[in-house]
C-alpha cells in the first residue's frame, strides 16, 4: 500500500472530478487537434528560424 499525505485522496478525486466535467462541457481537444496545433506552430518557428538563419548569414556573410 502506497502512502499519501492526508487530504490527497480529496484533492485527486475533485481533480478528476473537474477534469471529467471539462470534458462533458467541451472544454478540451482531441489528440488530433492537439496535434494539429503543435504542428503549425512547429512550422511556424521552423520559418521564423529559417528567416534570422538568412539574415545572419546577409550580415556575416
Amino acid at each position: 500500500m502506497l502512502l499519501t499525505e492526508k487530504g490527497y485522496d480529496a484533492f485527486l478525486a475533485e481533480n478528476i472530478a473537474r477534469g471529467n466535467e471539462d470534458i462533458l462541457m467541451g472544454r478540451c481537444h482531441s489528440l488530433e487537434e492537439a496535434c494539429a496545433t503543435w504542428q503549425q506552430t512547429i512550422q511556424q518557428k521552423a520559418a521564423e528560424l529559417a528567416q534570422l538563419d538568412e539574415q545572419h548569414e546577409s550580415v556575416y556573410g
